[in-house]
C-alpha cells in the first residue's frame, strides 16, 4: 500500500454524479478546480493550490500527454497520469495529448504528395514530348 499523501482525497475513478467535464481532471481537498474544458487532445482547467497537490487526468496514462502546470507523472498503483502544483499555485492550464510519430508521420506524408506531385509533371512533360513531330 502506499503512503496517504501519496494518494488524492477523492479516491474515485469514474464518480457516478456530475457532468463529464467534472470526470477529466480531480484533485485532493487542498485544490479548487473549475472551468474544466475539454476538446479532442486537450484538457484545460482553472487550479487554486492552497498547499502542495497533485491534479491528476482521469485517463491511463499513455506517451504522449504533457502539461503546462509541470511534469507528469504516473500513480503506479492506478496507471492515472497526475501533476503536481505547488502551494499557492492559481491558474490556467492544460494537459494535451500528441499521439509518438504523429510529426514523422506528416513530414513523410508532405515528402510522399511533393514526390507524387513532381512525379506526375515529369511523367506528362515527357508524354507531351513525344508527342511533337
Amino acid at each position: 500500500m502506499y503512503p496517504a499523501e501519496h494518494m488524492p482525497v477523492k479516491v474515485y475513478i469514474a464518480p457516478a454524479g456530475g457532468s463529464v467535464r467534472e470526470r477529466l481532471v480531480f484533485a485532493g481537498e487542498h485544490v479548487d478546480l473549475r472551468d474544466i474544458s475539454f476538446s479532442p487532445n486537450r484538457v484545460q482547467f482553472r487550479a487554486s493550490a492552497h498547499t502542495a497537490s497533485r491534479i491528476y487526468l482521469n485517463e491511463r496514462y499513455t506517451d504522449g500527454w504533457r502539461s503546462d502546470a509541470g511534469a507528469l507523472a504516473v500513480d503506479p498503483m492506478t496507471g492515472l497520469a497526475d501533476v503536481t502544483v505547488p502551494a499557492e499555485t492559481v491558474g490556467k492550464f492544460s494537459l494535451w495529448f500528441v499521439p509518438p510519430g504523429l510529426v514523422a508521420g506528416v513530414v513523410l506524408f508532405a515528402i510522399g504528395v511533393v514526390g507524387a506531385v513532381r512525379a506526375s509533371l515529369g511523367l506528362t512533360r515527357r508524354n507531351q514530348a513525344s508527342l511533337r513531330f
